[in-house]
């Protein structure tokens, strides 16, 4: 049966033509490719994007399920794509394996290993353990950040309290933003490791007692280049670092102070009571917790409110004035939630109510927010807006790549989204659509619901062009550029080739017998960042800890059929083939 690529203007029915113009498919061989590449003229802006569609010719066609691993979880590729590190089952090791290429494995077919011993081989055909860092604490396996030249890989480990005394009150208030400790939201001891991935050793650290920093999926963290954010919700203060040849060097603390030196000032003015003889009402006045002013980084923001106020007031019309006044005591009780370096010098800080912060709220997501912009550098609030703003819902689809492309390695500015990619837009347009036109839902619901998004986690989207939505299309129920487990249906999920519609390949997933219901069926997918490999772990049903590993990789070799080697290297008539299993040589 003939395709709609496959006739020519000649095969139309009369009159057709004209409506329909002849398009014809790009070849899905290879070497026709690269030889269309030679011949053809491409403009520089086209350039790169015909080089990513050499992927739509090489895909991980095949599927491994069942695997030995080595004990422990499998969490992410470096950006560079040269080590995958995971965490030892007591979280006290970060385990970092060398990937020796997507075509390593392809040895094990070759010598026509039987299917048990394979799945038992298999793995260490592909991946090479170079180094286990212990660590002194529980490592958070959803925590890690990697520097730009994927040497170095931040990971954040937190303790319990536990049976020790509890600390006094003055050591969890430190400052007088400080919030109260819940049974969801426990003050704990953290330390930030920055391990050396060449040389398996922990480089540097840094400690914080009776703390409460949000380490799960990087929401805590934020690295950008070469400076470390690091979010202390307990005591509403943001660290920064450098992060320079595997050290952290600390800047400045932003929050009770804005500049280095305030401190120095505030140190100066004499808070004691001086007709008063009671020592200890003096060292209590000391305290920052008894402090009656707001810190710099909030006084800030509510001058910034009221000047807006102001600004919009007429001789005639006071009623932006009034309701800046209404809302005074809710803009006091705002928290610092959440944060993110867009840049070197500028943060989006996130403000929710403390019932929220604190996780006493069950769905944050439907309760007030301010988003605001601040510069390090002037330490001014440029920008304030709530989380039913329309022009900053505006502003981040025209410029998502700003919100994006900062928080990894520079290659994820492949990544799909709705400012530079027409599929990721429809598909936007889309979710706004079924909120606004679902019941309850409306515009500013929608909005809401997209403003949800901000600020972005560090380095939680994959780089992996089989992700690029101009390439291939996908169902992202099942699988998307988000690092976060998904749904796991009884079906493969397909991915298509852009360039004709039809399917390119598929992950097949499904676990025969496993009674466990769908609604509560995970699984995770690690896409390397450059190379046709997959891995993909779901929970085994009534197995405890045991998880089940598949590998999605590219295999040119029918199963069972033996190739003989030659001179200890593999001969083959496929191009691609012979690359792959000659890359180390």
């Amino acid at each position: 049966m003939q395709g709609f690529y496959d006739l020519s203007p000649r095969d139309y029915p009369e009159g057709l033509s004209k409506h329909f113009p002849y398009q014809s498919r790009p070849p899905l061989n290879i070497v026709q490719r690269l030889q269309r590449r030679q011949t053809d003229i491409c403009s520089p802006s086209q350039s790169y994007r015909l080089k990513r569609s050499f992927y739509q010719c090489i895909v991980p066609n095949y599927t491994e399920s069942g695997l030995l691993t080595p004990s422990g979880y499998l969490r992410k590729f470096s950006p560079n794509g040269h080590f995958l590190i995971g965490f030892s089952w007591d979280q006290r090791s970060l385990v970092v394996y060398e990937f020796l290429g997507a075509g390593a494995g392809l040895k094990a077919y070759v010598d026509g290993m039987e299917t048990t011993r394979l799945r038992r081989k298999l793995f260490g055909q592909f991946f090479r353990c170079r180094h286990s860092v212990h660590v002194p604490s529980d490592l958070n396996r959803e925590c890690s950040l990697f520097t730009v030249d994927s040497q170095y890989v931040i990971v954040g480990s937190s303790t319990p309290l536990g049976d020790a005394p509890f600390p006094h009150m003055y050591e969890i208030l430190r400052t007088n933003e400080g919030i109260a400790p819940t049974a969801r939201s426990p003050v704990e001891d953290y330390a930030l490791y920055m391990i050396d991935l060449q040389i398996g050793v922990i480089s540097d650290s840094i400690m914080y007692r009776f703390d409460k920093i949000c380490l799960a999926h990087n929401q805590g963290l934020s690295l950008c280049g070469s400076t470390l954010a690091v979010l202390s919700v307990q005591h509403q203060t943001i660290h920064l670092y450098r992060v320079d040849h595997g050290t952290f060097s600390h800047i400045q603390d932003i929050g009770e102070f804005c500049y280095p030196d305030d401190s120095l000032i505030y140190s100066e003015v004499d808070f004691t009571c001086s007709d008063s003889e009671d020592e200890d009402a003096d060292s209590l006045a000391q305290q920052p917790y008894h402090n009656r002013w707001f810190n710099s980084l909030k006084h800030r923001l509510i001058c910034w409110i009221l000047k807006k106020a102001q600004k919009e007031c007429t001789p005639t019309n006071k009623e932006p004035l009034l309701d800046y006044f209404k809302k005074f005591d809710q803009f006091v009780s705002l928290r610092l939630w959440k944060m993110q370096l867009l840049s070197e010098n500028d943060l989006l800080l996130k403000y929710a109510d403390e019932d929220i912060v604190s996780m006493k709220q069950t769905d944050p997501t439907s309760q007030p927010a301010i988003f605001a912009f601040y510069s390090i550098q002037t330490t001014e609030i440029l920008a304030v807006h709530d989380n039913t703003s329309e022009d900053l819902l505006r502003f981040y689809e025209n410029y998502s790549d700003d919100f994006r492309s900062p928080v990894s390695h520079p290659l994820s500015r492949d990544v799909s989204s709705v400012a530079n990619n027409p599929y990721a837009r429809a598909l936007h347009q889309k979710f706004k659509q079924t909120i606004t036109s679902a019941k309850f839902g409306g515009h500013k619901e929608a909005t809401r619901r997209l403003l949800g998004q901000l600020p972005v986690s560090s380095q939680c989207l994959s780089s992996s062009p089989y992700l690029d939505l101009s390439l291939f299309s996908y169902d992202d129920k099942w699988v998307s550029a988000i690092e976060r487990p998904k749904p796991c249906g009884d079906i493969p999920v397909k991915f298509f080739c852009r360039d004709g519609g039809y399917s390119s390949f598929q992950l097949d997933t499904a676990l025969r017998g496993n009674t466990q219901p769908l609604s509560r069926r995970l699984i995770a997918y690690i896409f390397h960042p450059s190379e046709p490999f997959i891995i993909s772990i779901q929970k085994a049903s009534g197995r405890g800890m045991d998880y089940v590993v598949s590998f999605h990789f590219r295999n040119t070799i029918p199963t069972g059929e033996h190739v003989a080697p030659t001179s200890g290297l593999l001969k083959s008539t496929n191009p691609w083939l012979s690359f792959m299993l000659h890359r180390e040589t």
